[in-house]
C-alpha cells in the first residue's frame, strides 16, 4: 500500500474548508458587529429611563410648588400631562387637590 503524500498546503486547505471553521468564522463576524450594537441599545434604554425619571421629578416639584388647581392649570406640566390623562381622571383631579 503506497503512502499518501500530504504536504502543508493540503493540510491548511483541509483545515480552513472544514464546516466547523467556516461556521466559527461566520459567528465571529456576526459577534463583532452585534456586540457594539447591543451595548449601544442598552445605553440608549438607560438614557431614556434617566430622562423619564428626571421629567417625573420635575413634574412632582412643579405640582408641589403650585398653590391650588387653578395655578397648576397655568403650568407647562399641566398642559403636557393634560393630553396624556384620560378626561374622566382629569375632571376628578381638581377635587382631590390638596389645599
Amino acid at each position: 500500500m503506497p503512502e499518501k503524500n500530504t504536504n502543508v498546503t493540503d493540510l491548511v486547505v483541509s483545515v480552513f474548508t472544514s464546516k466547523e471553521i467556516i461556521i466559527a468564522a461566520i459567528g465571529g463576524v456576526i459577534g463583532t458587529f452585534a456586540a457594539p450594537w447591543t451595548k449601544w441599545k442598552f445605553e440608549q434604554e438607560k438614557i431614556r429611563l434617566e430622562n423619564r425619571k428626571e421629567k417625573i421629578r420635575k413634574w412632582r416639584e412643579e405640582i408641589d410648588r403650585s398653590e391650588n388647581y387653578v395655578s397648576f392649570q397655568d403650568t407647562e406640566t399641566f398642559h403636557y400631562l393634560k393630553t396624556r390623562i384620560p378626561s374622566s381622571e382629569l375632571e376628578g383631579f381638581s377635587s382631590i387637590w390638596r389645599t
